[in-house]
């Protein structure tokens, strides 16, 4: 196995084999060059975490609603005016 050495902003060596270096990857390459199952997986798994932040976050606003605003906003009238009269 070979290797790669390189350094850190802080000065520290790094010794990394060249399969960790990825450098040269953008981040579209490294998610083709994924397995198509480990794609699905890491797609479901975000699905997942999103749909139960929406379930959990609408539970915890049923415990502990938002204070209500008093603040007053202003009125607004909207007249409609034919065209081509400014």
């Amino acid at each position: 196995m070979s290797y790669n050495q390189g350094y850190n902003e802080l000065g520290c060596c790094l010794i990394l084999p060249t399969y960790l270096d990825m450098s040269n990857k953008t981040l579209w390459q490294s998610y083709t060059s994924m397995t198509p199952r480990f794609r699905l997986t890491l797609g479901l798994v975000g699905f997942t975490t999103g749909l139960i932040g929406l379930y959990v976050s609408d539970k915890l606003e049923q415990l502990w609603p938002a204070p209500e605003d008093d603040i007053q906003l202003p009125a607004v009238h909207v007249q409609s005016r034919p065209r081509g009269s400014e």
